[in-house]
């Protein structure tokens, strides 16, 4: 794992799907001590809770911020 490229995190993740797991566990390389979960078959997933919606800011070169939606108000 590369913080500069997915390439070969992308093979990695690749051959396992074709190998037949439904996901992989991997810890973050971007966020030290955090983890991160790459589910290949979504019917795997249960038990969800709804976290924020975020929007991402791109400029047509690149991400430039993000915000947090807020709820829908009646007008």
């Amino acid at each position: 794992m590369a913080p500069e490229s997915y390439a070969d995190s992308q093979a990695f993740a690749r051959a396992r799907r074709d190998e037949g797991a439904g996901g992989i566990v991997y810890d973050s390389v971007r966020h030290p001590g955090g983890q991160c979960a790459a589910i290949f078959r979504p019917r795997l997933v249960r038990d969800c809770v709804q976290g924020p919606h975020v929007c991402l800011v791109w400029d047509g070169r690149a991400m430039t911020g993000w915000y947090e939606k807020s709820a829908v108000r009646n007008v």
